[in-house]
C-alpha cells in the first residue's frame, strides 16, 4: 500500500483545534497485465506533538501517543473466486498454549468472509475423537496464511498416529480437508514441556507441606525447651 499511495506535499501539517484539512495522496496503480483483485492497507495518522506533563527519578514514566488508522482497499480487475488450501497439520504452540496448529491458506487475491469451521480430530489407532472445535465469522485476507490453532489447554499432548477432518463453508462454498499426522514422542514432550497450560503445584500438597513445616518447627522448639531444662538441671545437681 506504502508502494502505491504517496502523500502529496508535506506529510506533517497542523490542524487547528476544531477545524480540517485537506491532505492530498496520489495512487499509482501497478500495471500488471492479468492481475485481478483486491489490495488491503491503511492510512495511519499519528500526532506528533505529544508532550510529557512531568518525569519522576526513579520512576517508570508512560507516554502516550494518539494515532488511528484508516482502512484501505483497491480493487483491480475482476475479482476472483475465493479459495482456501489446507498446508500443514502438527503440533505446536499458539501463545504458549500446547494444541494441533493447521495451516489454513487463502492463495486468491480476494478477501473470504463469514467463515464457518467445524474440526475434528481422530486417533487413527481406534477412532476415538481427540478433540472438537467449532468457530464461526472467520475472515481469510487475500494471499495469507492461517495458523488454525485447536488448543488442548490442560490436556497433555500424546505421542500418536491422527486425522484432522475440517469443513469450512460460508453462504458461496464448502471446503472439506483431510489429513494424516503423526505427534512423536519429542514433539509431545518439547510443546507439553514449554506450555503455560501446565497445572501448578497441588494446593493439597501445599498444605501438607505447610503443615508438616510447622510440625517440625514446633518439634525443634520443644527439642529446644527440653535441653534447655536438662542442662538447668544438671547445673543444679552439679552445685549440690
Amino acid at each position: 500500500m506504502s508502494e502505491l499511495t504517496k502523500v502529496q506535499g508535506q506529510k506533517t501539517v497542523t490542524i487547528p483545534a476544531h477545524g480540517s484539512k485537506v491532505v492530498t495522496a496520489k495512487v499509482a496503480l501497478p500495471q500488471m497485465s492479468g492481475f485481478n483483485g483486491l489490495v488491503l492497507g491503511a492510512w495511519y495518522f499519528e500526532r506528533t506533538d505529544t508532550k510529557v506533563t512531568g518525569n519522576v527519578k526513579g520512576a517508570n514514566n508512560v507516554r502516550n501517543k494518539y494515532a488511528y488508522v484508516v482502512g484501505m482497499e483497491y480493487v483491480l480487475g475482476k475479482v476472483p473466486s475465493g479459495n482456501l488450501t489446507l498446508g500443514k497439520v502438527g503440533a505446536g504452540l499458539s501463545n504458549y498454549h500446547r494444541g494441533v496448529i493447521a495451516n489454513l491458506r487463502n492463495p486468491t487475491a480476494t478477501i473470504v468472509p463469514n467463515l464457518k469451521m467445524n474440526t475434528t480430530i481422530t486417533n487413527r489407532d481406534g477412532g476415538k475423537v481427540v478433540k472438537q472445535l467449532k468457530q464461526t465469522n472467520v475472515q481469510m485476507a487475500p494471499n495469507t496464511t492461517f495458523g488454525y490453532p485447536m488448543l488442548y489447554g490442560k490436556t497433555p499432548l500424546k505421542a500418536g498416529y491422527y486425522h484432522l477432518h475440517m469443513v469450512v463453508k460460508n453462504t458461496d462454498r464448502t471446503w472439506v480437508f483431510d489429513r494424516d499426522f503423526t505427534i512423536t514422542k519429542a514433539q509431545a514432550n518439547k510443546y507439553n514441556r514449554s506450555s503455560v497450560d501446565n497445572p501448578g503445584m497441588n494446593m493439597w500438597l501445599l498444605i501438607g507441606i505447610g503443615a508438616l513445616v510447622m510440625l517440625l518447627l514446633i518439634l525443634l522448639i520443644l527439642l529446644i525447651i527440653y535441653l534447655i531444662r536438662r542442662r538447668r538441671r544438671d547445673e543444679e545437681d552439679t552445685e549440690k
